[in-house]
């Protein structure tokens, strides 16, 4: 207290202690736009905007979702500047993809075995694509076979990558649209439809969805331009959703998937077998980095193509729609705007 005046925001503020992270404001002294302002800081001030908020009651049942691996764990940060400790990170990596994909086992093991019964069993010796050498095993050269098909096997792997990337972030920022869309109408329903507004305006407002708004208009309590600007921040919303779902009906197409699919373990499957005869044992290290990087390529690129399920990449809808609704739930209850003085503008 300051002069004896109750000067917090606060709907009881005798419970509003000095630790509170509810800032003072002033109820007398100040324009309506001052406090807004005033009022939009204050609820940004001290909070993590780049964590878990403390205090949310949703979390909960998140937690439990993300233990069972029902929904992403959520987004993975990282310092940049440590990229030797980052290396044997697994976490949010494609080698997780990676180490969990048949392909990679299977071709690994191809080359393996081939490689065994070439030294080991033929007790034959390595050659290049210039060893004129008799062998009954058919000899292939890899800058005709090997070198072309990587060629374009490289460039289309990366095209598919950098559409599915683009793909991931028109989602993400849909679903961010959504969730600004939604704390903007919160918002200006908590403006519109205060405590001191008109009698019963506060339970209004708890009950108020997208038909009541025309009622409240009919009824005088909110204008015909307040009435367009939550129209179209609903609208809006929608349009966000709407998004979403248009992206998850439409997958990528099979084709380009089952193409890319033939053409990458085509070249992988040639590549295992001419990487024989030039460097004996020694090509499983080569053999690993190269199948490691191609499928990792492909198993990105299909999982930021889809980016709503429980892959580590995935994005974390429900944490967002946790955060949005537990914000959401103390502006609409906790927050209260003094009744405006005689003469304020």
């Amino acid at each position: 207290m300051e002069n004896g005046r109750k000067n917090f925001w606060s709907a009881d503020p005798e419970k509003v202690g000095t630790d509170s992270k509810i800032e003072k404001i002033p109820a007398e002294g100040l324009s309506i736009k001052e406090r807004a302002v005033y009022s939009s800081f204050s609820m940004l001030k001290d909070a993590p905007l780049f964590g878990p908020r403390e205090g949310n009651p949703y979390n909960d049942a998140l937690g439990t979702l993300k233990s069972a691996k029902l929904i992403p764990a959520g987004t993975v940060t990282y310092n940049a500047s440590h990229p030797l400790r980052l290396l044997f990170r697994i976490t949010g990596t494609a080698a997780k993809m990676v180490f969990q994909s048949v392909s990679f086992y299977l071709i690994m093991s191809v080359h393996i075995f081939l490689l065994t019964m070439y030294y080991k069993v033929g007790n034959n010796h390595t050659r290049s694509d210039s060893t004129s050498i008799e062998s009954g095993w058919p000899f292939l050269r890899s800058g005709t076979y090997a070198g072309f098909l990587g060629v374009l096997t490289s460039f289309c792997l990366v095209f598919q990558m950098t559409q599915c990337y683009n793909r991931f972030f028109e989602q993400y920022k849909a679903c961010i649209g959504a969730i600004n869309c939604a704390f903007a109408f919160d918002t200006a329903l908590r403006s519109l439809f205060d405590d001191h507004k008109f009698e019963g305006s506060g339970q209004i407002r708890l009950e108020l969805h997208e038909n009541a708004l025309y009622r409240e208009h009919e009824l005088g309590h909110i204008s015909e331009r307040s009435l367009d600007r939550l129209d179209g921040l609903f609208g809006a919303l929608s349009a966000a959703i709407a998004t979403v779902y248009e992206h998850a009906d439409m997958p990528v197409p099979f084709a380009v998937y089952h193409l890319l699919n033939i053409m990458a373990l085509g070249f992988l499957m040639i590549l295992s077998y001419t990487q024989v005869f030039s460097s004996y044992f020694y090509s499983i290290i080569p053999m690993f980095l190269t199948v490691y990087c191609t499928l990792g390529i492909r198993e990105l690129a299909n999982a930021l193509a889809d980016p709503f399920g429980s892959d580590d990449t995935d994005i974390p809808v429900l944490d967002y729609v946790s955060g949005l609704h537990h914000t959401c739930d103390q502006l609409m209850t906790i927050w209260t705007v003094p009744k405006p003085q005689k003469g304020e503008v």
